[in-house]
């Protein structure tokens, strides 16, 4: 009797769709890159201020920060390469932070004078905090300008 009864909703199987993780884009690996590469800097030139102090630490607060701030950045590229929005959020953060310390840096060395000698000079200088700052600050631009709509997506 229910064969011919048009009232009768249709018997269908109901499966859930299957989700497929979408593809980390170019500019997330491009920007994941750049901050290794900033951690890599920081490494190598503490690792060089270490030599030349013939490992004989002197200032153990400066390098146990400087090892937690390079563990952070590559905790967080690990949970951004994953696809966390809040890991996003945290690196540009704490890249500001960096940028507020070394504009401050810069302007109290300024205040005294800048001679040649001037540790804005130096290579230790140029290359263990300019030089990944400006990357973690362009890593930043690539990971919300052009990769933000992958973040979001994710939720």
């Amino acid at each position: 009797m229910a064969e011919g009864n048009p009232y009768t909703p249709p018997a269908a199987e109901v499966a859930d769709p299957v989700l497929v993780p979408l593809a980390r884009p170019r500019f997330v690996n491009l920007a994941i890159g750049l901050i290794g590469a900033a951690v890599l800097l920081r490494v190598l030139v503490d690792l060089k201020y270490l030599q030349d102090m013939d490992f004989q630490v002197n200032d153990q607060y400066r390098l146990l920060g400087s090892a937690i701030g390079n563990l952070m950045s590559v905790l967080f590229c690990v949970l951004m390469a994953r696809g966390f929005n809040w890991a996003r959020i945290l690196q540009l953060v704490f890249t500001l932070l960096a940028f507020a310390n070394f504009c401050f840096a810069i302007g109290f060395m300024t205040r005294h004078g800048v001679d040649p000698s001037s540790p804005l000079f130096s290579p230790r200088f140029l290359l263990g905090g300019v030089l990944p700052i400006l990357l973690n600050l362009v890593a930043c631009y690539l990971l919300f300008f052009y990769a933000g709509n992958w973040f979001a997506r994710r939720g």
